[in-house]
């Protein structure tokens, strides 16, 4: 099947400000009332007989290659996560020999011309056994970034390794855990309790910040985005459905962090990897200062998942705000199990309808796969975004048939309505 062995849980979050910005799919999934309603999809589905499934393709596009997969680094790559710290650009993913869920290590590589030009590979994290590890997406915390990687072989422990990072600079590798997991104190990792004072607050803030997500639901389900009804302390949830459609539930806990800055300079579309997320502002990564907090990971009693209209082919989604309020969806909304060629962005104005009127292609027409490996597939896949007020641009990075890894760019003034597929 595709990718069974999701990292262990999941560190983003979108929680956007007092606008509509809290839509997205949100307002009420899963609340019994009959005015309240889910998010659904309007009209016709892209047509997979059709080349790029009939969509257009996003103008004004440019394509490049973070990573060009080979025999020497390793021809399995795969689950790219991006952002921006200081003046560079850092994408990371996981990487092995030649197959899925087998000896996969995270690497990540840097650009300091705005994606164009990309550094070789750098080891962040070696694998630890033979399933190996799967990034998790990036942190910023107190001013300092952390990159971050689990494994299925934890999941009955909450535990992931983390690292700081900078440029090639890399800190000591500890565990963002109280205790060592059970079968890895071989490794003489230390937790982060043992490190230095900094590293232990931020460890710790990071880890109050985060609240469950182990969602009852009888299906394959482990790709998500999250949203935060607006005026509540509700989460809603969309999971990857068995059906060929999204899925959702939803939480609500005691309390959330209170609504922050709208105008922001950046934001991220933060695939979920796992059972956990977190609930910094802006996604996290941010640029925060906050006093000790309590490092206990809080608890929510999901409601059983049900199943919307949104097609989704299974593969990783995820999905934000953009600048000016639209809601955008970012995977492979096709209606063909495992089809991952094109990958789409669809947006929508309110959060709940969307349609074929308002998608486009990011890439289409992969090209062959080089390499023989356990689980390959042809298509864009696994992909996360980011965009930048300062240039008014959006980036959106891919695995190319889990081989290579890519990276498109983008005006946001390109995806109007006059480019969509509304014409």
């Amino acid at each position: 099947g595709f990718c069974l062995n999701r990292a262990f849980f999941s560190l983003w979050v979108s929680l956007l400000n007092t606008m509509n910005w809290w839509l997205p799919f949100c307002v009420s999934l899963f609340v019994s009332t009959a005015a309240e309603t889910l998010p659904y999809w309007n009209g016709p589905l892209p047509d997979p007989s059709k080349p790029a499934a009939g969509l257009p393709m996003i103008p004004n596009s440019n394509h490049s290659l973070i990573y060009w997969a080979n025999h020497e680094y390793g021809t399995y790559n795969h689950g790219p996560m991006i952002i921006q710290y200081g003046s560079k650009f850092y994408v990371s993913w996981y990487n092995s020999p030649q197959n899925e869920s087998q000896y996969m290590r995270v690497v990540y590589a840097t650009s300091e011309d705005g994606g164009v030009h990309w550094s070789h590979p750098i080891q962040m994290f070696k694998n630890h056994s033979t399933l190996g590890l799967e990034n998790e997406p990036w942190a910023i915390i107190n001013g300092r970034l952390y990159g971050l990687a689990s494994s299925g072989a934890y999941r009955t422990h909450y535990a992931a390794v983390m690292r700081r990072v900078e440029g090639t600079k890399l800190g000591p590798v500890f565990w963002l855990a109280d205790k060592v997991p059970t079968g890895y104190k071989h490794l003489d990792i230390p937790t982060y309790k043992q490190m230095d004072e900094r590293t232990r607050k931020d460890a710790a803030l990071y880890l109050s910040i985060l609240t469950d997500t182990n969602v009852p639901h009888g299906g394959r389900f482990n790709e998500r985005s999250l949203y935060k009804v607006p005026n509540q302390n509700r989460l809603v949830l969309l999971l990857r459905d068995h059906v060929l459609h999204e899925s959702a539930s939803l939480c609500t806990i005691p309390s959330l962090p209170p609504v922050f800055n709208l105008h922001l300079d950046m934001d991220y579309c933060r695939p979920g990897t796992g059972i956990y997320f977190n609930t910094l502002p802006n996604s996290c990564p941010v640029n925060i200062s906050t006093p000790m907090v309590s490092s206990i990971v809080r608890k929510c009693k999901w409601s059983v998942g049900k199943t919307t209209t949104i097609p989704d082919s299974q593969t990783r989604t995820c999905a934000n705000a953009l600048p000016d309020g639209r809601i955008y969806l970012l995977g492979s909304q096709l209606p063909k199990a495992g089809d991952r060629d094109p990958l789409t962005l669809t947006l929508s104005p309110d959060g709940f309808e969307f349609s074929k009127k308002h998608m486009w292609a990011v890439r289409a027409h992969a090209p062959p796969i080089r390499f023989p490996g356990h689980a390959k597939g042809k298509g864009f896949q696994y992909p996360s975004a980011m965009w930048l007020r300062q240039t008014n641009m959006m980036f959106v990075v891919y695995s190319i048939n889990k081989e290579d890894i890519g990276i498109s760019r983008f005006p946001l003034t390109s995806l109007s309505e006059e480019g969509s597929g509304l014409h």
